[in-house]
């Protein structure tokens, strides 16, 4: 949650991620605060889980009146898990109390609101993910939560009642098989990327080597017009490094090595190309900046 002055979550898709999962979260808040509310006597920290909870369920007022909104971290945020972890150990101490009781009808109208929730949640993260939209913090943080979950469940069975909600297992595989369905074939990317290489290649050695090989071989000065020309492209160049570089350094399933060295690789050619230009002979700062492009171009084609 936050106030209106903070970031706040706006994507759709994180937003009904958010919603789904809030409902959730407000359920095994209000459980633990019933069960630390008897326990006051014998636990020494139940006041302050009871205060702690109880500000959390009037955030939660205010986002259902809209005077607060998710902030972005929400998904991601870990500090409820530890009510989540009491909420089997509050379903057993309910389910000690005799059958006579409602407490019992009460718990298991509890876990099919849960489960009706939880259902609405697997639809959502399953959109998040497909859409690309879904953070791995924000994902693992579900999982957590979504775990502690099947662990109350599986209190549930060992009562006799019956489970239709998928395990974080299933939820999980299903994320799997839905990311590979929508994801582009990895042997098209490779043949696209391999192509365009070698095309670079035909097209930028021949003439490389006929401009070296006219090339008079001296270093430029400041007062050349090529020098000033050389930087331009330098400075628009890293520009567009600065912006492409972003895109795959987001993407989850690319790791670190697909990015990083190109990135860096760029960075330093093209950096350096307006030195070389001046301490050694001019060819040599085309080389570097042409390499520094080369490199870009391996890098903008994974987001192609």
């Amino acid at each position: 949650m936050s106030a209106r002055s903070e970031a706040q979550l706006t994507d759709e898709q994180l937003l009904n991620v958010a919603d789904h999962l809030s409902k959730l979260d407000k359920a095994v808040c209000q459980w633990i605060y019933k069960y630390k509310f008897n326990q006051q006597k014998v636990d020494p920290e139940a006041a302050r889980q009871i205060a702690e909870i109880d500000e959390v369920l009037s955030q939660y007022k205010e986002v259902a009146h809209d005077r607060s909104v998710f902030h972005k971290s929400y998904l991601e945020d870990r500090a409820l898990l530890c009510y989540w972890g009491q909420a089997p150990e509050y379903v057993n101490c309910m389910f000690a109390h005799p059958k006579s009781t409602d407490i019992h009808d009460e718990l298991k109208n509890d876990m099919a609101y849960m489960e009706t929730k939880a259902r609405q949640l697997d639809e959502s993260l399953q959109q998040a993910y497909i859409a690309g939209v879904l953070t791995e913090r924000a994902r693992l943080s579900v999982r957590e939560k979504w775990t502690r979950l099947d662990n109350v469940l599986d209190v549930f069975v060992k009562q006799g009642f019956s489970r239709t909600l998928p395990t974080w297992s299933a939820v999980s595989a299903r994320m799997s098989a839905s990311a590979r369905a929508y994801a582009p074939s990895a042997t098209h990317f490779s043949l696209k990327l391999w192509a365009t290489y070698i095309l670079m290649i035909f097209i930028t050695v021949p003439t490389f080597i006929k401009a070296y090989l006219c090339s008079q071989h001296i270093r430029g000065t400041t007062s050349d017009p090529d020098f000033w020309f050389l930087l331009q492209s330098t400075a628009a160049q890293l520009i567009s490094l600065a912006f492409g570089m972003p895109p795959i350094r987001n993407t989850k399933n690319e790791s670190m090595l697909w990015w990083l060295v190109p990135t860096v690789l760029a960075g330093i050619a093209t950096f350096i190309a307006p030195v070389l230009y001046i301490f050694m002979p001019t060819e040599w700062s085309s080389y570097c900046q042409l390499t520094g492009a080369a490199a870009q171009i391996f890098l903008l084609l994974q987001v192609a």
